[in-house]
């Protein structure tokens, strides 16, 4: 017959002493660092706070929009557009732009000197 552990819970209130951090998966003391889950190594990475969702993101896993805002790859995903002629990011909001026949999305401001016009024009 073989025994089952149960998982040890710390008890309430009690202040955890040791924490993996969510990058690179170090262990750190909590108290050494001003961001949760995150080692006072990583923590000297540049970091930026999403304006769309709210998370804290290395910069590297962001997307620069036209204009310098940033936000994370996610909200990036879901809110915006990658123009397929100048290659920015803009907010789909923001721009009209136009999607060709292979799905790519094309900025106002790049219309200009495209060979085909006769896309459908799309305003989101």
């Amino acid at each position: 017959m073989t025994t089952r552990r149960r998982a040890a819970r710390p008890p309430e209130g009690a202040m955890q002493l040791i924490e993996q951090c969510r990058h690179c998966g170090e262990y750190f003391e909590p108290s050494d660092s001003s961001l949760d889950g995150v080692c006072p190594g990583c923590e000297a990475e540049p970091y930026t706070t999403c304006p769309e969702c709210g998370s804290t993101v290395p910069n590297t896993d962001c997307v620069t929009l036209e204009g310098g805002r940033r936000i994370c790859q996610s909200c990036a995903e879901q809110l915006a557009l990658l123009c397929n002629e100048c290659g920015r990011w803009h907010m789909a909001e923001e721009v009209r732009h136009l999607t060709d026949h292979r799905g790519n999305s094309v900025y106002e401001h790049c219309w200009d000197g495209l060979e085909c016009v006769n896309i459908s024009d799309t305003q989101t």
